[in-house]
């Protein structure tokens, strides 16, 4: 169990250069073949997104996530999990998993110590203090920089649920999972989630116990105006060809190169300047 909240950060990866807005990371080359599918466990998959889950070709675990009822999951998931790691949030690492028929998925791999469920919804709703019970703002200052992501990418169903305690290796990692909500397809400038959605409402729940912290969601939104067209052309083009068509491509493209990234947060801006003083 982590003694105090900086531990949860301790697998953050490590800045190695600055942008317009903050540090980034640069991202990692790709494998140079999917992983495979090894052993797909029975059962019902845990998650309304999760098709199977199973052992791949490396000896992990995955939670393996296909396209549904007409939404881009795999891509949507993709897309948003690799931008939140070049932006510092902490998430789960994920993987394209092939199975033996050539089908791809998206895989979110699962820790080999996790812990469970309710240890997590503990760290969660427990303010964070140091060894002298002084207040340690981490915790608030990650929560309000996934909230302004979640927000930037229209991902409405955040919720106490999507988050995970990874404790491979070093001390224990708060990681944010499951983005498959977002509504990137139909990017606009002007919508947002709203207050009957779980990320609104949720945010305030975690707001009340560990701060608003305005000044690193703001700060977020500086990183993700810093974010190069090229980064989001190398995101778009480690998908699998048959992930989006060719409109959808553009379109993910277009979000970066036709003015609607800024138009959006700068409206963000001034929502996040409201919403987190509530």
């Amino acid at each position: 169990m982590a003694d105090s909240t900086d531990d949860l950060f301790a697998g953050r990866a490590t800045p190695v250069h600055r942008g317009v807005g903050g540090l980034v990371t640069p991202f990692e080359q790709p494998p140079l073949f999917n992983r495979r599918v090894s052993t797909p466990l029975p059962g019902l998959p845990n998650g309304q997104d999760v098709a199977f889950r199973c052992f791949a070709d490396d000896g992990r675990l995955y939670y393996c996530k296909a396209d549904k009822d007409g939404r881009a999951v795999r891509a949507i998931e993709w897309f948003a999990t690799s931008l939140a790691k070049h932006l510092r949030i902490s998430v789960a690492e994920a993987a394209i998993i092939e199975d033996d028929d050539g089908q791809t998925y998206f895989g979110s791999r699962s820790p080999t110590s996790l812990a469970d469920e309710v240890e997590v919804q503990r760290y969660l709703g427990t303010p964070a203090t140091g060894e002298l019970g002084q207040p340690i703002p981490w915790l608030g200052q990650y929560l309000a920089q996934l909230f302004a992501f979640d927000m930037f990418i229209d991902n409405p169903d955040r919720n106490l649920r999507n988050f995970i305690i990874d404790r491979d290796g070093g001390g224990p990692r708060l990681q944010a999972i499951d983005f498959a909500s977002a509504r990137l397809m139909n990017f606009s400038v002007e919508r947002f989630p709203i207050e009957s959605e779980n990320t609104v409402w949720v945010g305030r729940i975690v707001r009340g116990t560990h701060g608003a912290h305005l000044s690193a969601a703001l700060e977020m939104l500086d990183w993700i105006a810093a974010v190069p067209f090229d980064a989001v052309e190398t995101i778009i083009g480690q998908m699998p060809d048959d992930w989006l068509n060719l409109d959808q491509r553009e379109g993910l493209r277009g979000i970066w190169s036709d003015g609607r990234r800024n138009d959006r947060i700068a409206r963000l801006r001034a929502l996040l300047g409201h919403e987190l003083q509530i």
